[in-house]
């Protein structure tokens, strides 16, 4: 059974890698890339599948997250893929999606603390701890690590605490 840190990794990427399917793409090419919406829509069942597998003690403790309509679009593209509305997933994919990101990494600041020490963490330190700790494949813990890396969220929309609680931080 995968643990619930992974889970949440896995919603960051998943959001980070549809940021970056749409990055500079026009609308004409959207509307036009039958990969793109393919890819797009993909990643946005994905989320739905995501958020079912984690606990609801988990889902409770974060009522802000939309994880009802989440899981709620991916069982309508799923079940009901033939009244897709490619606006609706244009929309959710550059209006939800981004706020959904911002969301996950502060469960994740707040779930899954690398470490409660004064002194700054390094990349390196924060895989290799969660590697002993957890007992999972480097790639898993090198995975959920890297997604607390938010040099590439905007700091403009960037609207979380950089310190984890306990006073160590993410370097």
């Amino acid at each position: 059974m995968r643990r619930d840190d992974v889970y949440v990794a896995d919603l960051v990427d998943t959001t980070r890698a549809i940021r970056e399917y749409l990055d500079s793409v026009s609308r004409a090419q959207r509307d036009e890339d039958r990969v793109l919406r393919d890819a797009v829509l993909y990643r946005l069942l994905l989320l739905g599948e995501i958020a079912s597998a984690l606990p609801e003690s988990l889902r409770d403790r974060y009522p802000d997250v939309a994880w009802r309509h989440i899981r709620a679009f991916r069982n309508l593209a799923v079940h009901r893929y033939f009244v897709v509305d490619w606006a609706v997933v244009w929309q959710i994919s550059q209006e939800e999606v981004p706020v959904l990101e911002e969301q996950v990494m502060g469960i994740m600041r707040a779930e899954f603390p690398p470490a409660t020490q004064s002194a700054p963490l390094s990349f390196s330190a924060v895989t290799a701890r969660l590697s002993q700790s957890s007992g999972r494949t480097m790639s898993e813990s090198t995975r959920a690590t890297s997604l607390l890396d938010d040099s590439r969220i905007p700091k403009s929309r960037l609207k979380l605490a950089s310190r984890i609680p306990g006073g160590a931080s993410i370097s």
